[in-house]
């Protein structure tokens, strides 16, 4: 699994549980909105439907009373029915609760109706359709609320109230006041709607009373209610009335599903968010701890982070130093092959040509053997000699890096055939280098022509050492041969190049590899002249470099290959 992709599988890890926290937050005040909602809705349409009751309520109650008062009063000295007398109870009502009374009998006749003058005739008490109020008393013999009509006299719509009446001789009458639908809508007008809900009376036969607010609900339902809309019905205690409270969602707040999908889309987009700036953050992180093991010849983009910055800043201190403590090391055993092994191999020299001019009457085979030990002596020291130099140059000590440049290359064309250009630039320059410097530019250079020897066959190689620049030494290796993909430089497998490319990232520098199949290879590096003021890692206490030694062997003069043979 890639560092990136365990940093996504991380922010999903973190972000489940809000994601999830947000879901249920939405869900819960969704239902808490829809909840309270419903609560406003059905306490309002109850206390409409309270104050309707009371509007009929009264009414019913001192018609009640009036019934009862004209069951004992409005009657002559048998006991029957008396008009004069109910006439003036009806007017006393009609004073007190400011509603007509009209009185009828069991046939239908009007017998009382205090909206007509006395004396003036009366209309039949059949002339509405519907519930009729004042037949249903008489018949039921209890209370009655009826339905919506037309008042003959009153050329209005009308509601009417109607309780039986007996009187002591047992004849029955019916007994009935009317309510203006107009009061009905007064009443319902005081009360305080939120917008676009409105408020709808009906009778028993479906037919509006009053109504206030937004359109009708006989108009909603033409027009087809919204998915959103809500309609309560609460009914009357006083009939088989109802109250109707349309409640349509004009706005995204206020349907509980719009508002759910705006919770949602609003989770949504936090959550992108989050992901978004977690993505970026991981991909940060990603490219600063991808920079602590990169081997790229460019160094990757991004802004740093302290804590990788300090890390990076030891690896580069560990790189440095491990690269110092290999040079002395490679110092101590030059030195140890030095100043032993070829010390000892120059004794066992001496001693075989001293016994070879000790014997100078040996035969010719002896004579041949002891010059082929000597060659041998003699090409064990060269390479001795040679090793000593490839661990560490003593001119790179005595002369500077633009000297040991030119002995390596003149190596490589005297022992591989190589063709190298060499072009130095400001080489007045190169014995002031630091040392680490121009140790890594010679190290960089000698394995770069190792692999142009081994794998490039190239026909001519160019090395050019620039120091013309203030603060950098600038190195430059190409040839001609069979190139490579330069992706592969970035593998494990390429030992070399990874350390040329660590030996210059220890020191601060940047080293770029251009190379395509069959186009030749170019390698172009850059030092800074002045490590301490570019901030490459200073050497360690005790880290410093062993002095230089001359690494030669003293010339031994060769034993004469035979003595002249004596005089007899």
């Amino acid at each position: 699994m890639t560092l990136h992709r365990f940093f996504e599988r991380l922010i999903w890890l973190c972000m489940m549980p809000l994601v999830v926290l947000g879901f249920v937050l939405v869900a819960t005040q969704v239902r808490t909105v829809e909840e309270r909602r419903s609560l406003v809705e059905q306490s309002l349409a109850r206390t409409v439907a309270r104050a309707i009751d009371q509007i009929f309520e009264v009414r019913l109650t001192g018609l009640e009373l009036l019934a009862r008062t004209m069951s004992d009063q409005a009657s002559d000295s048998l006991g029957r029915f008396n008009a004069t007398k109910a006439r003036s109870l009806a007017q006393h009502y009609l004073v007190v609760q400011g509603t007509h009374v009209v009185i009828g009998s069991v046939s239908g006749a009007m017998l009382v109706n205090t909206r007509v003058p006395e004396g003036q005739a009366l209309p039949n008490t059949t002339f509405y359709p519907g519930h009729a109020a004042m037949a249903s008393a008489m018949a039921s013999g209890s209370e009655v609320l009826g339905d919506i009509f037309i008042g003959p006299l009153a050329k209005t719509e009308l509601v009417a109230i109607a309780v039986p009446m007996v009187m002591r001789s047992g004849e029955r009458f019916g007994l009935m006041t009317t309510i203006e639908t107009a009061e009905l809508q007064r009443r319902i007008e005081q009360f305080n709607l939120p917008p676009t809900w409105s408020l709808t009376i009906k009778d028993g036969t479906g037919r509006t009373a009053a109504h206030t607010g937004g359109s009708s609900t006989e108009a909603l339902v033409a027009q087809g209610l919204a998915a959103d809309d809500r309609k309560v019905q609460v009914s009357l205690a006083q009939g088989p009335w109802t109250v109707v409270l349309h409640a349509p969602a004009a706005t995204l707040l206020d349907s509980p599903k719009r508002q759910a999908g705006l919770l949602l889309f609003t989770l949504g987009v936090t959550v992108a968010l989050a992901y978004w700036a977690g993505r970026l953050a991981s991909r940060r992180l990603t490219r600063a701890l991808a920079s602590l093991t990169h081997t790229g010849s460019e160094p990757l983009a991004g802004e740093e982070i302290d804590e990788v910055r300090q890390v990076r800043q030891q690896i580069l201190n560990l790189q440095h130093e491990r690269t110092q403590a290999q040079e002395r090391e490679r110092q101590r055993i030059g030195l140890e092959l030095h100043d032993d092994l070829q010390q000892r191999l120059a004794l066992l020299r001496n001693d075989v040509a001293r016994m070879q001019r000790q014997q100078p009457h040996a035969d010719i085979p002896g004579r041949e053997a002891s010059s082929a030990v000597l060659q041998r002596i003699d090409d064990t020291i060269a390479a001795t000699r040679q090793l000593v130099n490839d661990l560490r140059p003593p001119v790179l000590d005595d002369f500077g890096v633009a000297e040991g440049l030119r002995l390596l290359a003149q190596r490589m064309r005297e022992s591989h055939g190589l063709n190298i250009d060499l072009q130095l630039m400001a080489e007045e320059r190169a014995e002031h280098l630091p040392k680490p410097v121009a140790t890594a530019l010679y190290r960089v250079t000698q394995e770069a022509l190792n692999n142009v020897r081994k794998h490039a066959l190239a026909s001519v190689v160019h090395v050019t050492l620039d120091l013309r620049a203030p603060d950098a030494a600038e190195l430059e290796i190409v040839d001609d041969g069979v190139g490579f993909e330069v992706l592969s430089s970035e593998t494990p497998e390429s030992q070399g190049l990874r350390g040329m490319l660590e030996r210059v990232q220890a020191l601060r520098g940047s080293l770029k590899i251009e190379s395509q199949p069959g186009e030749g290879t170019a390698i172009l590096v850059r030092l800074p002249i002045a490590p301490e003021d570019s901030g490459a890692p200073a050497a360690q206490p005790g880290a410093t470099a062993l002095p230089a030694t001359d690494l030669t062997v003293p010339s031994i003069p060769a034993a004469p290959e035979s003595d002249p043979p004596p005089k007899t």
